[in-house]
């Protein structure tokens, strides 16, 4: 049996690829000098825990974004609506945290934001780094469980054609739902 595409080969497996993992492994390959000579490339320990605080992040479904820096620190940036949490993971100083929060400034036919600082905290573990996405991850999802416990409207339709996209740890629905629909 033959493929129209591939011939006579057999299609590739699909597997799952994770682009914003594997930007942070990438940076593990930067040479030393990266940086107009003065950039060292991330430890082992600052990709994993970079890797971990994504797949944490990921979990809720958050946007994230990272960054390297010139003294191998990786900067993870985890986005929801208007909110920012950003991770600065190092070597030997730990890691820093800032939240902030994009507030629209009022003003006729000229939006303008600006951003509050929620928090900042120098020096925090990476164990508290994973409360954090944590705790932010069931505050939004909370508000959320409120608005679709109801099961009205679009939610109850595509709930029924098995197509809804939850994750049954933060819904606590007890029931897990394909994250892709189901062919009919």
């Amino acid at each position: 049996m033959s493929c129209f595409i591939y011939g006579n080969i057999a299609p590739p497996p699909v597997m799952h690829v994770n682009l914003a993992e594997e930007k942070i492994l990438r940076y593990s390959q930067y040479p030393k000098g990266w940086c107009y000579g003065q950039g060292v490339p991330p430890s082992y320990k600052v990709v994993k825990q970079a890797i971990e605080l994504l797949h944490t992040a990921q979990t809720y479904f958050f946007f994230t974004a990272s960054t390297i820096g010139a003294d191998g620190e990786i900067q993870l940036i985890v986005y929801h609506d208007n909110d920012r949490l950003q991770f600065s993971i190092t070597e030997n100083k730990g890691i820093e945290f800032e939240h902030e929060r994009k507030v629209e400034l009022s003003r006729p036919f000229l939006p303008e934001y600006e951003t509050e600082e929620i928090c900042y905290e120098e020096s925090i573990t990476f164990d508290d780094a994973i409360t954090k996405i944590n705790h932010f991850g069931r505050e939004i999802w909370s508000t959320h469980t409120s608005t679709l416990s109801n099961k009205s409207g679009l939610y109850r339709v595509l709930m029924e054609e098995g197509s809804v996209v939850t994750h049954s740890r933060i819904l606590q629905t007890g029931q897990v739902y394909p994250a892709y629909p189901l062919a009919v």
